[in-house]
């Protein structure tokens, strides 16, 4: 049976992370998976890395990597996986706005078929607003997507949400590849850099946070473009086609 390493990337989520992983832990102890829970802090002001280690301590299936600066939250999702066990890799935020019981589908639709590599849960764009998310983040967060088609077409063809920041894949979609994405958006990184065969798409409705703020601001927005102007440059679609 696979393992499943799930990263959580953290920064003052100390209102959440032992509700998020209570949750996440009874949605994939209902599925019978064998998982690890990996939450990679960046020394949060909130405490929160001192309740992921009375977590861990706990319950082993909780590890907690504590980073003594903040880093940002790519590298951070980075750092958990070079550390992970699984032969499925995962990332998702600690927030609640990924619903942790999307990763039934999610783990459920990889397991059916071996080709299927990469599984991303897509937001449903028509209802972020509805889902409490700023009108100017939502119009923003498709303008990324709508930016990331233009500059890597291969690598987001058919994806109604390349910037999602919560999906799995298998782990030796990366294992030939250096990882280093910069920024929020880690999967068009995967994407381009990745070696796999085929990916699919589970669309999800986006929850509003329930309690702090949002860390994504303008220098984030900014660094995300950044990145895909990068990927674009370094891997253009006639280097992309010869993988």
């Amino acid at each position: 049976m696979s393992k499943f390493s799930l990263v959580l990337p953290t920064y003052n989520e100390a209102p959440h992370i032992k509700a998020i992983c209570r949750d996440i832990i009874g949605v994939l102890e209902a599925r019978n998976t064998v998982f690890e829970i990996i939450i990679v802090d960046d020394n949060s002001a909130d405490g929160t890395w001192r309740l992921a280690r009375e977590l861990s301590l706990s319950d082993a299936r909780i590890r907690i990597l504590r980073r003594k600066r903040r880093q940002g939250l790519a590298s951070a999702v980075a750092d958990g996986w070079s550390i992970a066990n699984g032969d499925i890799l995962g990332v998702m935020d600690a927030d609640f706005q990924h619903p942790p019981h999307t990763l039934t589908a999610m783990l459920d639709m990889m397991s059916r078929r071996d080709d299927i590599d990469i599984v991303i849960a897509g937001r449903h764009f028509s209802a972020l607003i509805m889902s409490g998310l700023n009108p100017l983040r939502a119009v923003i967060s498709r303008l990324a997507c709508l930016f990331a088609g233009i500059l890597l077409p291969r690598a987001v063809t058919g994806i109604n949400d390349p910037m999602s920041g919560f999906f799995i894949f298998r782990k030796k979609v990366i294992e030939a590849s250096a990882i280093k994405p910069i920024g929020y958006k880690v999967l068009l990184e995967v994407l381009v850099k990745g070696s796999y065969r085929r990916r699919e798409e589970i669309l999800y409705t986006f929850n509003r946070r329930r309690k702090g703020k949002s860390k994504m601001g303008i220098l984030q927005c900014a660094m995300s473009c950044f990145h895909m102007i990068k990927l674009a440059f370094l891997y253009p679609p006639c280097r992309n086609s010869c993988f």
